[in-house]
């Protein structure tokens, strides 16, 4: 199959950035390094916000899916980025699980 170039997708607008980046940075501010709760529950207005205006476009399962994905990404991405630093600096994978033929076992 051939894409056509009116079924590539068009760029997300500046305002659909802001909400994304609203909404993964609260959810980020709800993990374990900040003691917050709150992030937790605002988090989902902007992520509604985001299903609400998809809905009103042509293609809306388009726009939700290119929405989705960005959320997830800088969302996941910036959680994975705390948790190598948590283990870098906090865990000893080498002394904690020895293996047959390591040198110092």
């Amino acid at each position: 199959m051939r894409l056509r170039p009116e079924t590539i997708g068009t760029p997300l607008p500046g305002s659909d950035w802001m909400l994304i980046a609203s909404a993964a940075v609260l959810l980020t501010l709800a993990y374990p390094p900040f003691p917050l709760v709150v992030p937790a529950f605002v988090c989902l207005i902007p992520a509604a916000l985001l299903i609400l205006r998809g809905s009103r476009e042509p293609n809306a399962w388009r726009l939700n899916l290119h929405q989705g994905f960005w959320y997830g990404t800088i969302t996941h991405g910036a959680l994975l980025y705390w948790l190598a630093v948590a283990f870098w600096g906090h865990v000893s994978i080498r002394r904690r699980m020895p293996y047959p033929h390591s040198p110092d076992s």
